[in-house]
């Protein structure tokens, strides 16, 4: 009778000691989610902060490189495009207000996202992006571009907004820049009988081959980072 006993004794103690195995395990594996769970979203916030930072960085570059620039002449102005200076300045230059590049205007034909909006793609060593390209950390960027304006309006105080995306781990960030253009008819006439515009040729500045009026100074004015 007492070897039953301490059979089942022994066989009581052995069921506990599993029982208590299983939830340590549980505990343990609840632990481990728990703490891989932590890891995670601490690593996606920052990731996300991140990826926010570039972004404004770039906005920051981008609207110093605009409100920055300021020329007294056609004459400065075009040595600074032989000199290949401020390419970005450039580019709106000589296709702000021109047929190759529409204004954006939701609802009016010609004028859709599909037309107006134009796409860079930043590399992480900033090449071919200018100085705000090395902004840019291990992830990647994209910067979508478009001007403001309605039909048979003056291109001067025409907005220009640019949205500066982020990506980095899976996260993304988004920033919107806008710019202010401000046209002033202050640079010197043209001579008489000469052309009254003249083309910047560069593929990548002024693809379309465009020309602008030699009178006009163009400047922008920063309207804020959201």
């Amino acid at each position: 009778m007492k070897k039953h006993d301490i059979n089942n004794q022994n066989g009581a103690a052995m069921l506990v000691a599993i029982i208590i195995m299983m939830i340590v395990i549980m505990l343990a594996s609840s632990l481990l989610l728990i703490s891989f769970s932590l890891f995670r979203t601490s690593n996606k916030e920052y990731n996300q902060r991140q990826c926010r930072e570039m972004a404004l960085s770039i906005a920051q570059e981008l609207g110093d490189e605009l409100t920055e620039v300021s020329f007294h002449s056609l004459d400065e102005q075009t040595a600074a495009f032989n000199a290949g200076k401020s390419p970005l300045w450039f580019y709106l230059r000589c296709n702000v207000g021109q047929t190759s590049w529409p204004y954006y205007a939701e609802g009016e034909r010609g004028h859709d996202s599909k037309a107006a909006f134009r796409r860079f793609t930043l590399k992480a060593d900033g090449t071919n992006a200018g100085d705000w390209g090395n902004a840019v950390d291990d992830g990647k960027a994209e910067i979508v571009m478009y001007w403001e304006s309605e039909q048979g309006a003056d291109v001067g105080g025409s907005p220009l907004v640019m949205r500066i995306t982020c990506e980095k781990a899976g996260q993304k960030a988004t920033v919107t820049l806008t710019q202010e253009l401000v046209v002033e008819n202050t640079f010197a006439a043209p001579a008489e009988g000469e052309p009254d515009s003249i083309m910047y040729t560069d593929s990548t500045v002024n693809p379309s081959g465009n020309r602008i009026k030699k009178q006009e100074k163009w400047s922008w004015g920063g309207v804020g980072i959201e």
